[in-house]
């Protein structure tokens, strides 16, 4: 009998196990695959063939108020309060007219708050006298805190439209004469009459909050 050149004669006889398919005796035995079943998934019965699915998780109905409350939270910043109070006090620190032309649109973290200017004229004129406009806020406002800083930025487009002005507080008393003549003096240079009497009238309240501090 002739063996086959692929495999070695053994005492059982020709052509069994090939040498390299023979696992030697210090090889462990190899180890089964268990299967596993999924999380949640269907599982099948061999006798009868039922299909039992997984239990569904049943969740707390949430109404749309609530819902509504938790992205409010989620999403409202802390300063929004203090910019509405910034706002109310703006016309009040800066004159009547001013709305239309400056107006706060928003207050970082830190308390910086962002004038929307109408023009660089504007922008230019109110950067120049941020100091100013910084102290008759805080003192309208009664929080150091609220204004850490004024920003200027030329966005015709944010600004409200025209119309009835936002409730103010009170009307302040105006500014002591003396001061608005040294204000006027100051600021007669400027082309704009409205934003010429918005200048005045900021730099008056810090000359009389300067005379009084004396």
């Amino acid at each position: 009998m002739t063996c086959c050149p692929s495999s070695t004669p053994t005492a059982g006889g020709c052509c069994s196990t090939p040498w390299w398919g023979r696992a030697s005796a210090s090889s462990p035995p190899p180890i089964p695959r268990r299967h596993r079943p999924r999380p949640n998934a269907a599982h099948g019965c061999s006798r009868c063939g039922r299909v039992s699915l997984p239990p569904r998780r049943h969740r707390d109905l949430v109404g749309v108020g609530e819902l509504l409350g938790r992205a409010t939270r989620k999403f409202a910043r802390p300063g929004d309060s203090v910019l509405a109070s910034v706002r109310a006090a703006w016309p009040e620190a800066t004159g009547p007219g001013t709305v239309n032309h400056a107006y706060p649109i928003r207050r970082s973290r830190v308390g910086v708050v962002t004038i929307a200017c109408a023009d660089a004229v504007w922008a230019q004129e109110l950067e120049a006298r941020a100091e100013q406009l910084e102290e008759i806020l805080t003192g309208i406002i009664g929080d150091p805190s609220a204004v850490a800083g004024l920003r200027f930025v030329i966005a015709d487009h944010a600004l409200p439209a025209a119309g009835p002005e936002p409730p103010r507080r009170g009307p302040l008393p105006p500014p002591d004469p003396s001061a608005m003549k040294r204000a006027e003096a100051v600021t007669r240079d400027i082309e704009d009459p409205a934003l010429r009497e918005v200048v005045t009238r900021a730099a008056a309240r810090v000359l009389e909050r300067d005379k009084t501090s004396q």
